[in-house]
């Protein structure tokens, strides 16, 4: 009985097909890790932009603070009794806020980042009634900003 080993073009092709599966093999493979690469390069530049935005909120929590700590200073010393330096304090803290509330479109999906922004924002704001004319109120409220900004602040610091 004789073997039939069949023509070159049947060994050509043959071949041709066992090497395009091998190929098509690669590239699945070859893409596949380059898809998780850029997975991992998106999420690390995701955690990049998160650290960014927690670090660039804890520095301006840290400016309103330390803007609130110097008022408190300021009257408890005789100083401040003018106007002004009140309305600078507001004026500070409103720049500050606003800052905040623009970091705030920035963390994209995450709430938790955005409420705690927002937590931040609202702690650095002075409202209205009374602190025209009556250090003594305004210097009560600085202290308790300096409390909210603080707990805000490490509210922050444990999202990273």
């Amino acid at each position: 009985m004789a073997i039939e080993w069949g023509s070159v073009a049947d060994w050509v092709s043959g071949l041709g097909g066992l090497l395009s599966i091998a190929a098509t093999g690669y590239i699945a493979l070859h893409e596949r890790n380059r898809s998780t690469q850029m997975e991992d390069r998106a999420e690390e530049l995701e955690y990049v932009r998160r650290c960014a935005v927690i670090d660039e909120g804890v520095r301006l929590a840290e400016i309103a603070a330390e803007r609130a700590t110097s008022y408190i200073q300021l009257v408890s010393l005789g100083g401040g009794i003018h106007a002004d330096s009140g309305f600078e304090l507001k004026r500070d803290l409103i720049q500050v806020s606003n800052q905040i509330n623009l970091l705030q479109a920035y963390p994209g999906n995450d709430p938790r980042l955005f409420v705690s922004l927002g937590g931040l924002s609202l702690a650095c704001r002075l409202d209205d009634q009374q602190h025209d004319s009556n250090n003594s109120y305004l210097q009560s409220r600085c202290r308790t900003l300096v409390t909210l900004v603080d707990n805000a602040k490490s509210g922050l610091k444990s999202l990273k």
